[in-house]
């Protein structure tokens, strides 16, 4: 197959591209920049490009044949001041693209998240048909969950696309680190004595990446799919993390008072700045909710699979020390 991918320089995207190259399907790259990132070299793919944050620029006509488009660029900020940036593309060039599949009559394969279905407030896996109790709200969370809406609403006009949302994905390639960065932090702190109360879905990437392209003939149109994996608290998820580091890790789960706390006095330096990091108000309630998932829809639609978390954790922490990001 021809396929057309977005987002093929970040943790899923590249190694969404290393999956569909490995089973012999032809792939173009839409990219925002005209320099070649490292992330894509020596890999046999057609570069185009393209600013989705400016849909407004593109051109259908500028758009390479392709018999399936996956999408799979994001914004991801688990705040509110990036909220019209996020929308940029989460929204607007989600339904860009989609609209050049429709009236192209071609496939589209949208990547959302599983925190646009919510998060289990009893601690019972989420599946596409039960959804949870919605997320803290951040420019994200809204942006994607706009998104899903738009996909839903071209599906009733005659759109052929499925949505797949993926969990926690840890593994190589994540160039610009975004689970790398908890790895990273775990390392650079050895004594940290606690991990976000809450827990999540951790995945290999190279799972859901395997899943992606699986879905390409077997997705059924219309269907949303779960691609999740390990359902485990973080503070299980650091503990392993930091045994693959050789240290110890964090011995107790954040308390919500002080992980509330934390978030506010955060969100008071961001408003002296200007800047809001990466850790917030809404980053701090989302890391005390149980995101936990149920992929069997997946699994027994899609041939999805699910490796060892292990394993995941030990070739990413690899894969970021050989590319020299561990200092």
């Amino acid at each position: 197959m021809n396929i057309l991918l977005t987002g093929a320089t970040g943790l899923l995207g590249n190694n969404i591209l290393r999956a569909l190259l490995s089973a012999g399907h032809s792939v173009s790259c839409l990219l925002r920049t005209h320099a070649p990132p490292r992330s894509l070299s020596g890999l046999n793919a057609t570069l185009v490009y393209g600013d989705l944050a400016n849909s407004e620029s593109l051109d259908y006509s500028a758009v390479p044949d392709f018999d399936v488009l996956i999408h799979c660029a994001a914004i991801i900020h688990l705040g509110w001041r990036r909220l019209e940036e996020s929308r940029q593309v989460n929204v607007l060039a989600t339904q860009w693209l989609a609209d050049c599949c429709r009236v192209r009559g071609k496939r589209l394969i949208h990547i959302s998240t599983v925190d646009t279905l919510g998060f289990a407030v009893d601690g019972i896996p989420i599946t596409e048909e039960r959804r949870g109790a919605d997320n803290p709200q951040s420019a994200y969370v809204v942006s994607k969950r706009e998104g899903d809406a738009v996909i839903d609403e071209l599906i009733g006009r005659g759109l052929d696309a499925i949505v797949l949302h993926p969990g926690f994905m840890i593994g190589p390639f994540d160039w610009k680190p975004s689970s790398g960065l908890m790895m990273l932090e775990i390392n650079r702190r050895p004594h940290m004595p606690f991990a976000p109360g809450g827990g999540c879905s951790a995945v290999d990437v190279r799972d859901v990446a395997r899943g992606v392209v699986q879905s390409l003939e077997k997705g059924r149109t219309g269907e949303h799919y779960i691609l999740a994996g390990h359902n485990v608290t973080y503070l299980e998820l650091f503990q392993m993390i930091a045994r693959t580091q050789g240290q110890r890790g964090p011995r107790w789960r954040l308390p919500d008072w002080l992980a509330i706390t934390g978030g506010r006095i955060a969100d008071g330096i961001a408003y002296v700045r200007g800047v809001e990091g990466i850790v917030n108000s809404a980053s701090a309630r989302m890391g005390q909710c149980l995101h936990y998932y149920d992929s069997g829809k997946a699994q027994r639609e899609l041939a999805y699979t699910i490796g060892s978390l292990q394993m995941a954790i030990e070739d990413g922490w690899q894969w970021l020390t050989s590319e020299g990001y561990v200092r």
